[in-house]
Formats: C-alpha cells, structure tokens, sequence
C-alpha cells in the first residue's frame, strides 16, 4: 500500500511517497477486562478497550474504534464483532448475577434464546467481581486470540495543558477471537518493518546497562509516522550493532512487556518493622529478532530523504495542525494511556539478519494457534443496526 504525502513547507515543494510499513502484532491470552462504549454523537463508533493478560503480572490493552460502515460504505464486519462482543458481556453478567456458576456458562447459553449464537464473554474483573476467587476466574476466564492481520502497533499523540507533545505506544485492533481451548502459550509479540533513526547505549543512573535504545521510524496508513524507542537486551546488543546502522530499513520482531513488578519492603532500622509495598512498572518493546537490512535499490527501503520529507511535514504540518486543535476545544479528561513514553526516530539493517527467535515462555510453543482453535465472527447481510449501550462498561 502506497500512501501519499504532501510534503509543501515552506523549504520543501516535493511530494514524496511511503509505503505503508507491514506491522502486525499476535497478542492472545485471559480477557482481563472488556470496556467499550458506543458514540451516538460520532455516527455510533463502538470504541474503547480490549485489556488481555498474558500473565499473573502482564496486561495488555488494545485500543478499539469501529463504525457501523467500512470506508467503502459497507456494514462492516469489525463493527458486528464489537457488537457480538457486547451482547455476549451483557448476556454473561446477568447470568453471573442470577449465580450462574462458569462452568455451566455455556449450558446456560445454549438454553437461553436471548444468548443463541453467542459465547460466553467471561473477564477475570467480572469473575472476580461476582464473588469468584483468583483461581476459579484464572480457570474459566474468556480465552482471546487476535488475528495478526488486523492488530497494529501505534502510538496515542497529544499536547497536555502545558503544550507538552506526549507520545506512547498502543496495540490497535478490530477483531477478537474467541478460542476453543484455552490458550498454553499467552503471548504479545511484534513483527514490523522500520527506518533505523538512532541507536544508542542505554544508561541508567549514569551507568551503561549493556542494552541499545533504537529509534525506529514506521511509516503508517494515511501518511502518519509511527517514532518509538525500542530495546535491544544485552546480550543482543553487539549482534544487533554488527548487523544495523542508522538509516537502513528493515523488518524486525520482538515482544511487548507491559508488567508489574511487586516488591514488599521492610522498614526496620529501629523500632516496629513496617512493611511498604512498591510496585515498579516495566513498559518496554523489546528486539529479538531481525531480517537483513534491504538494499538500497530495494523498493521496500525508505530513503533518509523521503523520511526527513516526511518529518518536515510531520513538524510544520501535521504537529502545528495537532496543537491548534488541541487549544480550540474544550478540556475533555485525561489521555489514553499507552505503555511507555516515546521520543523522535528509527534505526536499522545489514547484509543478515540478527538474534534468535522470539523465545516462548518455558515449557510452550512459540507457533501461532492454528485457525481451527479460534472463532471468526461473519459478515453481517445487512447494515447493522445502532448496538444500544449508550454509556461505557466494563466487564
């Protein structure tokens, strides 16, 4: 896909175009918490979030908007999965309230006439919130898969009240499955191309910590620049050098971490010990995998001239254009969050590539779930009709 843009500042006439960059994320694992909303006042846009936990201390949240028709004016199968998604939730906790037990959830669905077609939509937050201990909603949680096809990797940007640019990463997606069995391999994995602008040592404290921060640069649809820090891990760290340098473009793989470190501390120099807890968050895209560099006469490589066109369109355009909308309207609440505050850049290749393969958790398979574990939802015949909730939820 080629995405033009219009690249007239005042030092730059030229009209350069990117591709847009392959970019897919394969996330699946225990629904923690499903919240969407539907915007009456935005042509009844389904938006909000998808929370998966790939972990006891791992979650992930992936961003949704979908409107009833697709940009060809077609109902749009996206738009009937959110809607599948929210009946299935609504149907599932008045069944929770009336004292359905999880494991007869499904039993209850197939002789209920209001739940026909459906599967039960059963998050942890739900489970636990009806009464249920920790483990019971671990075991009967709801299993998602997201098809790799339709789940990006972006960034959430916005000027804060002091005129501060925030970039952070987010997931963004547009189906979810339900899967027949429960998931063994939970996993939040990367795999996406990007213009190598930076690679630097990472320090911490004044202290080098033997990983790279790399700065890539991915060209998204409709022109937009996707600028995130990644991180090379130590032990990667001289491969990755010898294999890429700044200005090459490449695809990479690697892994989101977004978790939670819990850590009790013990106050007792004197007197009664006094125990504090501190929880440290680790928000980082981590490298682990990388094809060679492309050539420079390869159509897929970004030139550092088209990406510093686009960068001049991004700083006298596209932010300039952001801001004054941001002044213009009315304070609306805080930001979505993302998972780790990002800077400017990219970086990238060589002749081969680097790294081994993203390493599965312990014990599984790092192979993606075959289609016959995962339930598609079809397109609707018709258009569909507005979903009814008029106010976020959460399940």
């Amino acid at each position: 896909m080629v995405d033009t843009l219009n690249t007239e500042t005042p030092n730059n006439n030229a009209v350069v175009e990117l591709r847009q960059a392959e970019n897919s994320v394969d996330l699946a694992g225990s629904l923690k918490r499903l919240e969407l909303e539907v915007k009456p006042e935005s042509d009844n846009a389904i938006t909000g979030k998808f929370v998966i936990a790939t972990g006891p201390d791992n979650e992930h949240a992936v961003k949704v908007y979908v409107k009833p028709t697709d940009f060809n004016n077609q109902p749009s199968r996206a738009y009937a999965g959110m809607r599948t998604w929210l009946k299935s939730a609504e149907e599932t906790g008045k069944a929770l309230a009336a004292n359905v037990h999880p494991k007869d959830m499904a039993d209850y669905f197939a002789a209920t006439k209001a739940c026909e077609g459906l599967t039960p939509t059963m998050s942890l937050t739900a489970l636990v919130k009806a009464g249920y201990d920790a483990e019971t909603a671990t075991q009967y949680a709801t299993q998602v898969y997201m098809p790799r096809k339709f789940t990006t990797l972006s960034v959430n940007e916005y000027y804060t009240d002091d005129d501060e640019l925030v970039s952070r990463p987010e997931i963004n997606g547009r189906f979810f499955s339900h899967a027949k069995e429960r998931i063994t391999n939970p996993r939040a994995d990367f795999a996406l191309e990007m213009y190598i602008k930076n690679i630097a040592p990472e320090n911490k404290g004044g202290d080098p910590t033997g990983r790279l921060i790399v700065t890539g640069i991915t060209p998204m649809s409709r022109g937009r620049l996707s600028i995130v820090e990644y991180v090379v891990p130590a032990e990667l760290a001289d491969g990755f050098e010898s294999n890429y340098e700044k200005g090459q473009t490449a695809l990479f793989r690697g892994q989101i971490i977004n978790r939670v470190i819990r850590e009790v501390k013990t106050h007792a120099h004197w007197g009664n010990p006094v125990e504090e807890a501190a929880n440290t968050f680790v928000r980082e895209l981590l490298l682990t995998n990388g094809d060679p560099a492309y050539f420079e006469e390869d159509k897929r490589t970004y030139t550092t001239e088209q990406i510093q066109q686009a960068m001049d369109v991004r700083e006298n355009v596209t932010l300039p254009e952001m801001l004054s909308r941001k002044k213009n309207r009315p304070a609306s609440g805080a930001q979505a969050q993302g998972f780790n505050n990002s800077t400017a850049a990219a970086k990238a290749a060589s002749a081969v590539g680097f790294g081994a393969q993203a390493a599965a958790k312990p014990s599984v398979t790092p192979a993606p779930m075959p289609a016959s574990q995962y339930t598609q939802y079809a397109a609707p015949t018709a258009a569909p009709a507005p979903a009814t909730v008029a106010a976020p939820r959460a399940w």
